[in-house]
């Protein structure tokens, strides 16, 4: 049993408990396709920012016989954020669904239907993740292991003039590592990562600092 997982569910918020009947409902069989694009938007949103087209889901699930309105859709993306970050900040991975979905059944009343689609969400969101981090991640590690980091330059543009980056007009950060091999030399080692990588990056290096605090 994931002991913290199983807390952090413990201590929903009120809001909450009021959105399970909706999630319920929009977890049917006549809007499974709707719910499912629903919480793979919202665990996008969580894991890379942009926005969650809220209005759009809405409509296609009143479209599907599910009565919400506005306030109900706040709601429901406010329990489904809640239950994303509850996997994250407890690092459960993608390998960590078994442990999601019985934190789910113990704690709140999701039907099963609507568990397992979180679950099945959850994989997929964070299996994206992790395809899209090693290349990015395994180039830094590189950089670091060659010898001294001597500087770092930086630059953020757009895959039009990147010839790594494959999306067209999405944003980049190119990054130049100095580093000093043990002979003296100084080499250098260039990267190119997406905006979500480089948020993969990010996190990476923040848990490092966090560490090296409590050595």
């Amino acid at each position: 049993m994931s002991k913290p997982l199983h807390k952090h569910m413990l201590a929903c918020p009120v809001g909450f408990t009021r959105a399970v009947g909706l999630l319920n409902a929009a977890a049917d069989a006549d809007a499974a396709a709707v719910f499912e694009a629903l919480v793979t938007e919202v665990f996008r949103f969580e894991e890379n920012g942009g926005a969650i087209e809220q209005q759009r889901f809405r409509d296609e699930l009143v479209g599907a016989g599910v009565a919400v309105t506005d306030t109900d859709m706040h709601s429901i993306v406010n329990a489904l954020l809640y239950v994303c970050r509850g996997g994250e900040q407890h690092k459960i991975g993608p390998e960590g669904a078994p442990q999601l979905q019985e934190a789910l059944q113990y704690h709140t009343e999701l039907s099963p239907t609507a568990i397992a689609c979180v679950a099945r969400c959850w994989v997929a969101t964070e299996e994206a993740r992790v395809a899209a981090a090693p290349e990015g991640i395994a180039a830094v590690k590189k950089a670091f292991t060659i010898g001294q980091l001597v500087g770092v330059e930086w630059k953020v543009g757009v895959s039009v003039a990147s010839s790594q980056c494959e999306n067209l007009l999405a944003p980049f950060v190119s990054l130049v590592f100095r580093v000093a091999a043990v002979n003296g030399d100084v080499e250098t080692q260039h990267i190119e990562l997406t905006y979500a990588e480089f948020q993969d990056m990010n996190k990476t290096l923040v848990d490092v600092a966090a560490l090296l605090e409590t050595l």
